[in-house]
């Protein structure tokens, strides 16, 4: 392939998550030369560290997403057009390839993948397989399809990363491992709280916790609920715990009870749909919130009128922003039911949905 056509290809480096996976390509790009020589040394630095302290890197495959220059270069029969994503329609910037995983073709790749990888890092490999394919397109995946897989390799070969099991603790891949080992991956915000029940037989196999990016610096209380889990054997009272890290957060026990509001109403469930970022519709959507409105205001309030002046620390305030502005949203689905159930109610709503937009930009400049 000449250079263009690999420029063609290549999107700019904060959407190469997305052309990695097939959903995008020239987006931002192309990358120089220069770019990919420069990402190599850091990786080929990173990689020493992680050894050199007895940490396990972990690198990629080939996972079955070519360019759409390669294929017509060779016109292989057996590749297919990965269908449109979100917005990105245009002929110039979606979609990319995909090689039939039973045609030779793939495994001729994937062989040239690995070994340019395992050139320049480490041949000693661990495959690792996340599961959530499993679930979103379980109608495909039959259960003895997915033992299939995970037999294929001898145990420990295969390490399984679970981003379903908070959501079900019965879901049937958690019995579908077959003595693989496995690591829980925390990937939305609402989790499971029994989630110590995973520790226990028959899921004996987990080897580590993880928390994926989507949660991290935007749920606090979640990712250190999760990650103290390595470190205990029993699960402990959520609402000392809660009372814990209220304590140990803000450097104060004013919003103790402040936070045991929150575990009753935004922890437990969500709304259907942010109705401030909703497109306009005729009619309009039927949406709730699945939890009571005492709860999460009564929070707000707490938060508000908190008596202690120790509590006025940087992470106080931003917790008190961020409550503040989930109190605003859940405002707007109060009106927007008004206007919903009244036609006659337009006017009025309209006027309060710009007030409480306003109220809601000027807590977020406070930031």
């Amino acid at each position: 392939m000449t250079q263009d056509q690999i420029d063609q290809h290549s999107t700019g480096p904060a959407y190469l998550p997305y052309q990695r996976m097939g959903k995008l390509r020239e987006w931002g790009g192309p990358l120089p030369k220069s770019w990919h020589q420069l990402q190599t040394e850091i990786q080929k630095t990173i990689t020493t560290y992680m050894i050199d302290l007895g940490m396990v890197p972990v690198f990629p495959t080939f996972n079955a997403h070519v360019s759409r220059e390669l294929f017509d270069l060779f016109s292989w029969k057996s590749m297919k057009i990965n269908k449109f994503w979100s917005t990105y329609t245009a002929e110039k910037h979606c979609c990319d390839m995909f090689v039939d995983p039973e045609d030779p073709l793939f495994e001729r790749i994937g062989k040239m993948f690995l070994n340019e990888i395992t050139s320049d890092f480490d041949d000693r490999a661990v495959l690792i397989v996340q599961n959530t394919m499993w679930n979103s397109e379980s109608s495909r995946w039959a259960d003895h399809i997915v033992e299939s897989v995970l037999t294929a390799v001898s145990k420990g070969r295969m390490i399984i990363l679970d981003t379903m099991l908070q959501k079900d603790l019965n879901n049937k891949t958690c019995t579908l491992f077959h003595g693989q080992p496995y690591i829980w991956i925390v990937d939305t915000q609402k989790l499971n709280w029994d989630m110590y029940e995973a520790i226990d037989p028959p899921y004996n196999t987990i080897v580590g916790l993880g928390v994926s990016p989507s949660v991290m610096e935007q749920n606090y209380m979640l990712v250190e609920w999760v990650l103290e889990a390595a470190w205990r054997s029993k699960r402990p009272s959520l609402p000392e715990w809660q009372q814990q890290y209220a304590s140990r957060r803000y450097g104060c026990n004013a919003t103790a009870s402040a936070w045991g509001h929150l575990l009753n109403s935004v922890y437990k469930g969500n709304m259907d749909i942010y109705t401030i970022i909703s497109w306009p519709s005729q009619p309009l959507y039927n949406v709730y919130s699945r939890f009571p409105k005492y709860e999460l205001l009564e929070a707000w309030r707490k938060f508000v009128f908190v008596p202690d002046d120790e509590c006025r620390s940087p992470a106080f305030e931003y917790n008190l922003i961020d409550v503040t502005r989930h109190a605003l949203h859940y405002r707007a689905l109060q009106v927007y039911m008004s206007l919903r159930n009244n036609d006659a109610m337009v006017p009025a709503a309209t006027t309060r949905h710009v007030v409480g937009r306003r109220a809601e930009q000027r807590a977020l400049d406070c930031r």
